[in-house]
């Protein structure tokens, strides 16, 4: 069986937490945790959303992330 790459998703809300050390880094983490698996995650698979609030559905990072996965690019989230 041939393993697809692995995607991620990751969301902050605002420039400042994107800034903050805590926040800054959600793809580094959701990166480390992909490796701790043993999986690929190649940049392009890397999707990250900042500065959209939860009070708006507008998500284009996760409306492409969700365009990946219909089009069974990835087997991992």
């Amino acid at each position: 069986m041939r393993w697809l790459p692995a995607a991620s998703y990751a969301r902050v809300a605002s420039d400042h937490q994107a800034a903050a050390p805590t926040l800054a880094s959600p793809g580094a983490v959701l990166r480390e945790r992909v490796a701790l698996d043993g999986l690929v995650l190649p940049a392009p698979m890397q999707f990250l959303e900042a500065g959209y609030r939860g009070a708006t559905g507008v998500r284009p990072a996760l409306a492409r992330r969700r365009d990946v996965s219909a089009a069974g690019a990835s087997d991992r989230l």
